[in-house]
């Protein structure tokens, strides 16, 4: 492992849904050697070691604290920061870190020359937040980008937020996934069959609107296909069961064949409790599957442009249903193609090589 090119610092788990340092992690692993350091476990302190392909490798450290709450403790994050970074810096020397940890106050210590990804706004956005806590990672925040080399954001919020700490801050939007290499088969068009299947990727739970889901269940020849964790309860809060589908969490080609199987993707957020710093990563599995996205109008989205048939942006609930039959009427096969082309001219690969060149 010490010819690593790239270490990922991360408090993600790697078995969890794809999420952008997962997706940089594997787009990264094409131009070499990747070391994704995950969320720790609990147990007594080392590392594990699982190698996913030839050229990306995850470590998993072990500490005797549930990484919930040792990051949110000032005193044993520091700790378990000086016993993690100075084993990686030995592991990896040459590395170039790439860190998505907004807490990894000790990263400059001993790998000087990072460079920080942030594609959230992550202070005071748990359900656990403490007035003490989010004071904390103010803190932290704001060392680990004054500090890092320069800063990549995915929104041009966060832009201006990391812009306060940092001079050099660029804004590197989420990218899509790969195209499947198997050309998919030209789909009928929504609009010409009566039963109509709506997909929606994401972690099911609080952020939701179920009473909009409801609503578009009401329509008994809609499907409702889910896809991603699922919070204890949510699927009970749900009208008309006998036309939804749980597939649970899918990655890589998994995914990619099972959103190639719905009409319409889904992206519906409650404007009141989404994340400042957000943008929807699943609006580009939805296109690159060559399926049309219904959004939310989130206000990091609202200056994005798409080729026609692409991205319905909706406003309130009712907004989304008329985007939903809008979208279904304007369907026809060769916008597929259009939705998988605009995908690869902005997929990770290419996010990427924006990313290296800055880098220098």
């Amino acid at each position: 492992m010490t010819s690593a090119a790239f270490l990922l610092n991360t408090v993600t788990g790697w078995d969890e849904p794809p999420r952008a340092r997962h997706q940089v992690a594997t787009a990264l692993s094409r131009r070499g050697p990747v070391i994704f350091v995950a969320r720790n476990r609990i147990g007594a302190p080392g590392l594990s070691r699982l190698d996913v392909d030839e050229g990306l490798t995850v470590l998993t450290p072990s500490w005797p604290l549930d990484s919930r709450i040792r990051y949110r403790c000032p005193v044993l994050n520091e700790l378990y920061q000086e016993w993690l970074y100075p084993r990686l810096a030995g592991i990896a020397p040459r590395a170039r870190v790439v860190n998505f940890d907004h807490t990894a106050t000790r990263l400059a210590r001993h790998m000087p020359g990072y460079v920080h990804f942030c594609n959230d706004d992550l202070i005071g956005n748990s359900r656990y937040s403490l007035g003490l806590v989010d004071r904390y990672h103010v803190r932290c925040e704001r060392m680990v980008a004054s500090r890092a080399r320069l800063v990549f954001a995915t929104s041009r919020y966060m832009v201006r937020k990391m812009g306060r700490y940092n001079e050099r801050v660029y804004e590197l939007p989420l990218g899509a996934p790969p195209v499947l290499d198997d050309p998919p088969t030209p789909p009928t068009p929504a609009r010409e069959r009566r039963r109509v299947v709506l997909g929606l990727m994401s972690f099911l739970g609080r952020r939701i609107q179920i009473g909009l889901l409801n609503r578009i269940l009401a329509d008994p020849d809609t499907h409702l296909v889910l896809i991603g964790p699922m919070e204890k309860g949510f699927l009970e809060l749900l009208d008309h069961r006998e036309r939804v589908t749980w597939l649970g969490v899918l990655k890589g080609d998994d995914l990619a064949r099972a959103l190639r199987d719905i009409d319409i993707g889904l992206a519906p957020y409650d404007l009141s409790r989404v994340n400042r710093g957000g943008t929807p990563n699943k609006l580009w599995h939805y296109l690159a599957a060559g399926k049309p996205a219904v959004v939310t109008t989130l206000p990091n989205i609202e200056h994005w442009r798409f080729p026609p048939g692409c991205v319905y942006m909706a406003g309130d609930e009712d907004d989304f249903l008329r985007q939903i039959a809008r979208a279904r009427a304007e369907d026809r096969p060769e916008l597929a193609r259009n939705r998988i082309d605009h995908a690869r001219a902005n997929s990770w690969d290419n996010r990427i090589s924006t990313m290296l060149e800055l880098m220098g």
